[in-house]
């Protein structure tokens, strides 16, 4: 690091909590994304309670850092695991809840995904 070999040794410690911070942050979103994915593979194995823990992880994960984008990519994995378990309508919900959030972006792939997911909700009640 420059600073420090400068002896400049107040920047680099600035620069080393920012780097710090970030790396904070993506950790948390690579978190969310594993508990994501690991919810829709407990899901397949038959592990609705485990797989519903993870996804309860994941959605305060993106509550918290109101990071929209993630939320949807989220609510989209819900309503997989909810398929799988037979009922949807909870899920498809929280997805239109995110999906209506949304301002711009509407042709990432995930919005285009998640308006597939919601023109094609088959809404089926619970048991």
């Amino acid at each position: 690091m420059a600073h420090l070999a400068n002896g400049e040794v107040q920047e680099a410690l600035a620069e080393l909590q920012t780097a710090e911070t970030i790396s904070v942050s993506l950790a948390n979103l690579l978190l969310t994304e594993i508990d994501r994915l690991t919810a829709e593979a407990l899901a397949e194995v038959g592990e609705f309670a485990q797989a519903q823990t993870r996804l309860d992880r994941a959605f305060k994960s993106v509550h918290r850092r109101e990071t929209l984008g993630l939320e949807l990519r989220v609510a989209m994995s819900a309503v997989r695991v909810a398929r799988r378990f037979g009922s949807d309508c909870a899920a498809v919900e929280e997805l239109r809840a995110a999906y209506d959030r949304f301002t711009e972006g509407f042709d990432t792939v995930d919005a285009r995904l998640a308006r597939e997911f919601l023109g094609a909700a088959s809404v089926t009640p619970g048991p």
